[in-house]
Formats: C-alpha cells, structure tokens, sequence
C-alpha cells in the first residue's frame, strides 16, 4: 500500500473525495470507497492481480462512474466497491486474494488496527465467500449497501407482508391494575452481559480496538488507562467477578423472584477473535450461572446479536456450510432444556425463538429478533420473515387469545430504534407491528435488551395513532460498556393480567466500586419508576401521558436522562442537551424505524417551553 499521505491523494486525484460513512460497530469497513478495487491495487503493487482483472484510467468502473469521473451517490459508490470486491475473488476463487484485498481496505482505511482487521476479515471471509458464490446480482448487492449505509442513502428494495390469518380483532379492553395488589409477581431483568474471558485488571483500557482490557493488549502507559477490578467504563466488558457479583446480588437480596427474563448477548464485543469454542465456552457458563444462581426458578432466555461466532449474522436455514449459524440453535436447545418444553426445543432449532407457558393463563413468548438489525447482512439474501418467525408469532398469539392467556413478549433489538447500535428493518418493525396491535388485549408487556440503557417505549395503535396500546421496558446491561453503569431490573406485576406495575432500578457505581476493590460493590435502588415519575402503574396510558410531561417539564426529561444512563460518572459529566433530550423524547415513542410522526408532535411541545432545564 502506499504510504498514508500518498493514498489519500490517490483516492482525491482518482476518485474525488467523499463524506466519511456510518459504520457498524461490529462489522470490518470495506464498502467505504467507490474506488476501482483492482486497478489501485495494480497499479501500486497491494497485489499482484492478473492482468485481466486490472483497468486502466478512465475505463468504467461499473455502471455510474469511471475511475476519473466516479459516481457520487452513496448508493452506486457502495454498490460498485462490493462489485469490485466480488471481481477480486471472481478471478481465480482465490481465498487468500480475495482476504489480501478486503484486509487492504481495511488497513487502508484505519478503522481498526492491522490486528484488528486481520482477525475480523478472518471470521467473515466464509460469508463474504459465500456472498460472491451465491448473491452476486444487483438486487442483493442493492440490499447490502441499503443495511450498510445511513438511513436514506439507498432504499431497500423489498416488499413482503406476513400471509397469516389472524381473525377478527375483538373490541378493545382498556387494560388496569388494582390500586392496591393482594399479591404480585416479581420478575428479574438482566440483559447484556457481555462476558470477556479475557478481561485483565490493569491492562490498557484506551486502545485502538473495538473493546479494550483483554490480556492482549498489555499495560497502558498511564496507570489511570488501566482496567479496574469491576469492570471499566471506557469500551471494555464484563470480567468474571462482574457477572457472579451480579447474579449473587439478586439471589441475596431478593428473596422473592418468580421469573427471571435475560434478553440476550452473553457474548463479549470481541468480533476479530471469535471462534465457535469460544462462544460456546462464554455461553455455556453464563447459564449454568444462572441456573445454579436461580435453581427452580425459571430463567428464560433469548438470543442477542453477539452469540453468532460473527457478529449479528443470524444465516438462513438452507445455508448448510461453515456460516451456519445452527450450531448456535443446537447448543441453547440443550442449555436452556431446564425450563422449556420439547416444543420449544423444536422451534429453537428453527431459527431461536420459543414460547412456554410457566403457569396457567400465563405465557412468555421469546423471539429471536436480530433477524430485523441492519447490521444482519443476510437480510440482504432473505429478508421475508426469516424463519416464519413472525407468522409463528401471530400464530402463537392466536392460540393464546383462544385459550384466555396473558402474553410477555421477549426479544433483544427494541424494534424502533435508529442509532449508532443500529436499526430494525422497517419492514419487519410494522409487521411486528401489524402482529401486536391486532393482539393488544393479551400482549401486556415487551421486553428487550441491545442498547444498554435504561429505557421505556410505548406502542400506539396502528387506527388511532394519538391511543397508546403497548409498552416495552429495556433491561438496560450488566456490562459497564460505554460508560454507563452495571444494573439489573426488577419488575412488580399483577398476576391477574400480567400488566407491570412498577419497576425498580438497580445500580452500583463503578467510579466507587474500582476505588474499593478487595470489597463487593454497593448495590443499591436508584429509583422506583411509580414514585419517581408520579404514575399510577407502567401501563400504555400511563407512560404516553408521561413523555408528554417530559416534553413540557424538561427539568423532568433531564431526570429521565440521569436514569438513562445509569447514573453513571463519565455520561452525567457529559450532559444532555436539547437535542440529546429530544432524541430520547423520540426513542421513547418510536417502534417501528422511520416512523417520526409521534416524535414530531413532542418535539413542538418541547419547543413550547420558554424557559428550559
């Protein structure tokens, strides 16, 4: 490659220079640049390419651009990189020239170190293989630019509705709570672990790698870049004594659980080194931890983004090769056997999603929703309904409503979210949509996980959009990644209609826990969601009515920030101003990507105050 000042006039003389891109935090850039693939590596000795595969200047690159007059829509200069490098591996099925091309790109680049680089094209070179030998047509090749790159730049050319009757919807019954329970069911949320086995006290914690602390990466020059005990805020995950610290926490101080919901991602953001031993040993342990934590209660479990050995690639089941995502279906079959049923096993094996009914009139519906993340580029092979699932949802919905159950809902990707962690496809949003407003009777709760901040959304009627008909609470993480604080959740619910009563935060700080490292951290209450917020219970109505108050009352919105992330040091030094404020307001009232109309109605009442924070 040529050297770095000499590459960038390269890429300005040849192909005029463009707006750096939004990456994935999981996934190697290699789409960034609209460039002649072959013939910059020709001409500057990166690889030794036939001659047949090289172009000389001002020969069309693809459709929409030569090398000196290149396109500058995003969409063609990503579309033509990704045919250039299929043309790469098209020319001999050369392996190791197609891996030398993509690792060039990536170095070339810098978005992560050489090591970095190398690793990640290493895990992803069999799907990248599998893409060329099997998607190498405009249409896919259109897709994967449309997940790859910022909302708007290419539109996902697919259409597809779920083919499923789901009866007549009966008339609405406005869901409540009596004021004072009798008795109540408690539920414990943890979510977002994040294990890393590596994790090592004192190695470097600012490093130039996805997640930094691993035994690897050595000992920082300052003692205050180094890893603590507990964990660190800084872009590093959960060690060992984090995750059992947590899990004896809730067993010792909560002596009264009925179920316990963990909505997904066991697995460390380590992507350049993963191995299926290694997530099979990471995945393995956590829930023998919680099944010898919990014992008889049931803990039921769902799948997040980073159990695949690569990262949110969730394949589809008539892809039988190495980049079969099946093993992980066989593997959490057997693991989570303790609290689900053969029939759940079955479906597992499906795609990862199940359902089971712990008691009477009660049912927990698990889905495997990574299927509907962006950064799943096999939805740009498949993306309709992957697995049947959803038209196995409203199916099982169906029964649930016939045999008089109540219905939580568990997933990992909160269905509306659009930010740097990533975005559910939009189709698959209002479908998912479409499948729960017609059931909102029986669906008293959702819950999910992925964004590692303590968060609510609510649900409006797809015929009324000003009703509420539906909530999600998002179990926040145990791992301190980014700069947010350890918690778990707990829930209050009345076991009569299984609608959530009230929530309780818990936290410690990971400023104070590091200070203090021969004791066990101070876990304590941050708050209780009923007393702190003023509302009667955590139903639909309730939390609508409560993020039109915020919209108005932002010394309230700050508040609701503060919670967001945890508490946490580096976040509250950090601050939130109106606009952070108004992209939480939006989150909140946001469940199916793209749809802003709710978010428009409260950003013109919180522009109403005159005098704000």
């Amino acid at each position: 490659m040529p050297q770095a000042d000499e590459a960038e006039k390269f890429i300005y003389v040849k192909l005029g220079r463009i707006d750096s891109l939004t990456w994935s935090d999981a996934e190697v850039v290699v789409f960034d640049c609209p460039c002649a693939l072959r013939h910059m590596y020709h001409n500057n000795g990166a690889l030794n390419l036939p001659d047949s595969i090289s172009q000389e200047d001002n020969q069309p690159l693809t459709d929409g651009g030569t090398s000196e007059s290149p396109p500058t829509d995003k969409c063609t200069l990503c579309m033509n990189t990704v045919k250039e490098v299929y043309a790469v591996y098209e020319a001999n099925k050369s392996h190791s020239d197609l891996r030398d091309a993509v690792l060039a790109l990536c170095n070339f680049y810098r978005k992560y170190n050489e090591v970095v680089c190398a690793g990640v094209i290493n895990v992803h070179l069999d799907m990248i293989i599998y893409f060329a030998e099997h998607a190498n047509n405009d249409t896919i090749t259109r897709r994967f630019c449309s997940l790859y790159l910022p909302p708007g730049s290419c539109e996902f050319e697919d259409e597809w509705v779920v083919n499923v009757d789901l009866g007549t919807k009966p008339d609405v019954i406005t869901p409540s709570v009596p004021s004072i329970l009798n008795e109540s069911a408690v539920i414990v949320h943890v979510s977002d672990l994040h294990y890393d086995p590596t994790y090592t006290l004192g190695n470097n914690a600012v490093c130039d790698a996805p997640t930094c602390c691993k035994e690897d990466q050595g000992r920082p020059t300052s003692p205050s870049d180094g890893a603590g005990y507990w964990g660190d805020y800084r872009n590093c995950d959960s060690p060992l004594q984090l995750v059992n610290n947590t899990l004896q926490h809730i067993k010792q101080h909560h002596q009264k659980i009925d179920y316990v919901y963990f909505t997904g991602d066991f697995v460390y953001h380590g992507m350049w080194e993963s191995t299926k031993e290694q997530h099979t040993q990471i995945i393995t342990s956590i829930v023998r931890a919680f099944n010898e934590t919990f014992q008889d209660t049931p803990v039921f479990f769902a799948l997040g983004n980073h159990e695949p050995i690569q990262a949110n690639a969730y394949a589809p089941l008539d892809v039988d090769t190495n980049v079969s995502t099946k093993w992980l279906f066989e593997l959490v079959s057997e693991l989570w056997s303790p609290y689900i049923t053969e029939d759940a096993k079955q479906t597992i094996l499906q795609g990862g999603f199940y359902t089971v009914k712990p008691r009477d009139g009660f049912r927990v519906i698990v889905l495997n929703n990574i299927v509907c993340l962006n950064n799943n580029y096999w939805l740009a092979y498949d993306s309709r309904d992957p697995y049947n699932q959803l038209k196995w949802l409203a199916e099982t919905l169906l029964l649930s409503e016939r045999e008089g159950d109540k219905v939580h809902i568990l997933y990992h990707v909160p269905t509306g979210m659009n930010n740097q962690w990533g975005s559910c496809l939009k189709i698959w949003g209002r479908e998912f949509h479409k499948i729960v407003d017609r059931f909102e009777n029986i669906v008293a709760a959702h819950f999910t996980g992925h964004t590692h901040y303590d968060e609510f959304h609510v649900f409006y009627s797809t015929e009324n959009a000003s009703r509420a008909n539906g909530v999600s609470f998002n179990g926040g993480s145990g791992t301190p990644f980014i700069d947010v604080n350890p918690n778990y959740k707990t829930y209050t619910v009345d076991p009569a209609s299984w609608n959530v009563v009230d929530s309780d935060m818990w936290i410690f700080n990971l400023t104070d826990a590091n200070s203090k490292p021969e004791q066990n951290p101070d876990w304590f209450k941050l708050y209780s969601f009923r007393d702190e917020y003023r509302v009667a219970n955590l139903l639909p109505a309730q939390l609508d009515s409560l993020a039109h108050r915020m919209a108005a009352n932002h010394t309230l919105l700050q508040e609701y920030y503060r919670f967001y992330v945890k508490n946490a040091d580096p976040s509250l030094a950090k601050g939130c101003d109106d606009a952070c404020l108004k992209e939480r307001l939006c989150e909140i009232v946001t469940v199916e990507s793209g749809d802003l109309s709710k978010c428009e109605q409260l950003d013109k009442e919180f522009d109403l105050v005159p005098n704000k924070h």
